[in-house]
């Protein structure tokens, strides 16, 4: 079963990242989209929630267990959303999402008379966009040489920022055909979201301190626009429209299910790509990361990459777990951003993400055609 979750965000929301609030730190910004771990998060609470397995109490949520249940509650929660990222059951190495098979990294909908027209992702980040607010104003594409034995962009404009926008299904369709896209074709972020900020008195070490303030910017859409993700179930269940908590302050979003089969975005290039699920052992040259990626730079396969940073992130690989001990073994791992574009020193396939990660929507690539391409 797979399902179009259409989130309208009832107010602004915060999604938290890597830039958090701290002694030294009294600026915070909302990311753009979610984390997957955290739209995971707000999905198997959704459905625990609708499968009325959670109980409210003074310190959270918790599973409700009933003195006649014929099962438990506790195999009920892990039948539906599984035991991935328990204390024994870390995501790097479990797969256990219960009926979750998987989920898409979100994306932004456009919507017309209630209904979903268009579904807008970051573009890939090999594009400059020359003359920005010119009449003359138009996307290049960036074109690699092998220069003796080196690939390296040819026509890359120092003076011009590697495009940050959105682009709808007329952008990916000339895009994946090895296109470069016309100006009209992408969505600049400012028409899809509007930031909005908040200054107060900042603390140190919970005390207030004469003359220190912090800003905080986060976000909410502009009309027409809503969020949207591909989920698909290895088993039956039915999800009723509802509201789910999600971000780092749990901002309310309004859900609605849908086929994504019976609407128009079945002819999105990328959205029929997620629906397919094709797994195929497809092997291309250039690769597109459509959610955040972990990637290991060291590997010889890679030849080059366009991407503004890597950003690195600890995460629990080992827990042990005593009576009123906790020790957790922890990694770095390396993620670059959505958009980012990968070449290969020859045609192969992109490495998965380990464990439950890979259901993520983590390591999500999709393959470009390399007729023509000068390093081929």
């Amino acid at each position: 079963m797979t399902y179009l979750i259409e989130l309208t965000p009832h107010d602004r929301f915060f999604f938290g990242g890597s830039n958090a609030f701290g002694d030294d730190n009294h600026f915070t910004a909302s990311e753009r989209f979610p984390q997957n771990t955290q739209l995971l998060g707000a999905l198997r609470r959704y459905i625990l929630e609708n499968a009325r397995l959670l109980k409210a109490r003074k310190n959270g949520l918790y599973i409700h267990a009933p003195r006649r249940a014929k099962m438990s509650d506790g195999k009920k929660a892990a039948r539906l959303v599984g035991r991935a990222g328990s204390a024994d059951n870390p995501f790097i190495t479990s797969t256990d999402l219960g009926v979750i098979e998987s989920i898409s990294p979100m994306f932004i909908l456009k919507t017309e008379k209630d209904k979903p027209v268009d579904a807008l992702f970051p573009v890939p980040l090999d594009l400059q966009q020359i003359n920005k607010n010119q009449e003359d104003s138009h996307l290049r594409k960036l074109t690699l040489k092998n220069i003796a034995g080196e690939l390296l962009p040819i026509d890359y404009n120092v003076k011009e920022e590697l495009l940050d926008a959105l682009g709808g299904e007329a952008f990916w369709n000339e895009y994946l055909k090895n296109k470069t896209p016309s100006q009209e074709s992408i969505t600049e972020y400012e028409k899809v979201y509007a930031q909005r900020t908040d200054v107060g008195i900042a603390l140190q070490q919970k005390r207030i301190v004469e003359g220190m303030f912090y800003r905080k910017n986060d976000y909410s859409l502009k009309k027409p626009y809503r969020f949207g993700f591909i989920v698909r179930f290895n088993n039956p269940l039915e999800l009723p429209e509802g509201t789910m908590q999600l971000g780092a302050e749990r901002g309310l979003f309004h859900v609605r299910v849908l086929n994504p089969q019976q609407t128009s975005l079945v002819n999105h290039p990328l959205i029929s790509s997620i629906i397919s699920h094709n797994k195929k052992n497809i092997k291309s040259h250039k690769w597109v990361a459509l959610g955040e990626a972990r990637i290991d730079t060291h590997n010889e396969r890679f030849a080059f990459a366009i991407t503004p940073y890597f950003k690195v992130e600890r995460q629990l690989e080992k827990y042990s777990v005593k009576p009123y001990r906790f020790k957790g073994k922890s990694h770095p791992v390396q993620l670059a951003p959505r958009g980012s574009v990968f070449y290969l020193e020859r045609e192969d396939t992109m490495p998965e993400a380990p464990g439950a990660y890979s259901s993520m929507g983590y390591n999500l690539f999709i393959p470009i055609k390399s007729k023509g391409e000068t390093y081929v």
